[in-house]
């Protein structure tokens, strides 16, 4: 579960800085969201390693990519977005492998996917929207191109999960035939409440904030959109690997 859950946050960070305006943000911005990723990989291959003394190898490669990627920005921006390509494919090699081994038929792919673009588009926008502290100046587009892309994603997330629940019977295979356990109630909850209804709630709220051009505003409630998310997907991560629910 943890292994998911990281290696999509992870590989999310990066997918995320496609959605950037080319040449309106710095660069330093960029690299310093590709470290992000790289270090929330390494740390995961360093646990993994402490655990079983071995390297996944698409773990270690999408890594690479990262920090080649990370090496590349200072080069210029036709570098930068051959690293940027090589990273964001590398990482889809690997989500791809775990998402296989999940056993999780025609959703386990764009479930996982689709959750790296949360993770991702929600911790590069609360992070952008610091940047308008240090970049004086930058336009709003960026920002206004995140919040819009955290609403699509958490809705298609939404659908993906309704289309789990309620056409491919999956709430009967959650359910059961016995009573709901105390556990699945409580991760339930979280997953709705954290993963879904709280970010489009506040997501309205920050491209509302977006538009008054209220970067700081817009800030505060990523910072609980993040909380959000972080909980939400990471019950999703458990649904997934110890209930076989896609939501």
């Amino acid at each position: 579960m943890l292994t998911l859950f990281l290696s999509a946050l992870g590989i999310g960070i990066v997918w995320a800085l496609w959605l950037l305006p080319r040449g309106q943000v710095r660069a330093n911005y960029t690299a310093w969201m590709a470290a992000t990723g790289f270090a929330v990989l390494g740390v995961l291959l360093g646990l993994r390693w402490v655990e079983s003394r071995t390297v996944d190898p698409w773990l270690a490669t999408a890594a690479a990519g990262i920090l080649a990627y990370r090496l590349l920005i200072p080069l210029g921006s036709r570098a930068a977005l051959a690293g940027l390509t090589l990273a964001s494919a590398l990482g889809a090699v690997c989500l791809g492998h775990l998402a296989a081994g999940l056993g999780g038929g025609v959703l386990a792919l764009p479930s996982v996917a689709l959750s790296a673009l949360v993770l991702g588009t929600t911790l590069d926008a609360m992070v952008l929207g610091h940047w308008y502290l240090v970049q004086h100046g930058l336009s709003f587009e960026p920002l206004r191109r995140m919040s819009l892309a955290l609403l699509a994603v958490v809705g298609v997330r939404l659908l993906l999960a309704a289309l789990w629940l309620f056409a491919l019977g999956g709430w009967g295979r959650l359910l059961g035939p016995g009573p709901l356990a105390m556990d699945t109630t409580l991760f339930l909850l979280l997953r709705g409440l954290l993963g879904f209804v709280g970010p489009l709630g506040l997501g309205w709220m920050v491209w509302e904030c977006v538009k008054l051009k209220s970067n700081t505003s817009a800030t505060g409630i990523l910072y609980v959109i993040c909380v959000f998310v972080l909980v939400g997907e990471f019950t999703a991560a458990w649904f997934w690997t110890s209930a076989g629910a896609w939501i």
